[in-house]
């Protein structure tokens, strides 16, 4: 019963709390040119927008503003809104269904930002999952019955529930 009432706790965390902090997101990329992976610094921009391509963040001033990475054998991991970036807007993912990332680079070899396409599809399952749970605070006043299935609980709340030794499916009301 205790892991029930934390995880209960935990949905109204997010949702509260996701809406008042700034969020960040990991995002992790691939370089290759001509089939070879890029091994050094280089220079980035990253944006998320729409496929009409209406941008609603962007991680400078401009759209030429870029932040430095370095690619160890062709990879590299950022975090969108950190390491000195614009910060994300908090209800990005709560206002736009569909969002992509654009990624350019620059290499300091004379030819510029280049456009590593295509366009990343963002789903930022944990922000996304986040912002559908602060989406449903928002239009109920609490969560109605049936809404959560055993199929949207972890493991280890399944595990407590298993150890609770009642075996049995039923609908459980808590109360403060």
């Amino acid at each position: 019963m205790k892991s029930l009432i934390r995880f209960f706790l935990s949905l109204f965390s997010l949702a509260v709390f996701g809406q008042s902090t700034t969020p960040a997101l990991p995002y992790s990329g691939k370089v290759a040119m001509d089939g070879i992976n890029y091994h050094g610094h280089a220079r980035f921009t990253f944006s998320l927008g729409e496929s009409n391509g209406t941008v609603h963040w962007r991680n400078g001033v401009d759209a030429n503003a870029t932040v430095p990475v370095f690619v160890r054998n062709g990879r590299y991991s950022i975090l969108l809104g950190g390491q000195g970036m614009n910060p994300l807007p908090p209800k990005l993912f709560l206002d736009q269904d569909e969002l992509y990332l654009t990624v350019h680079l620059d290499t300091n070899d004379s030819t510029g930002l280049r456009h590593l396409g295509p366009d990343q599809l963002i789903s930022a399952t944990p922000r996304a999952l986040a912002a559908e749970w602060a989406k449903m605070a928002r239009l109920a006043e609490g969560v109605s019955p049936g809404a959560i299935t055993r199929a949207m609980l972890s493991a280890e709340v399944l595990a407590d529930l298993n150890n609770t030794g009642s075996g049995s499916e039923s609908n459980a009301t808590f109360s403060p």
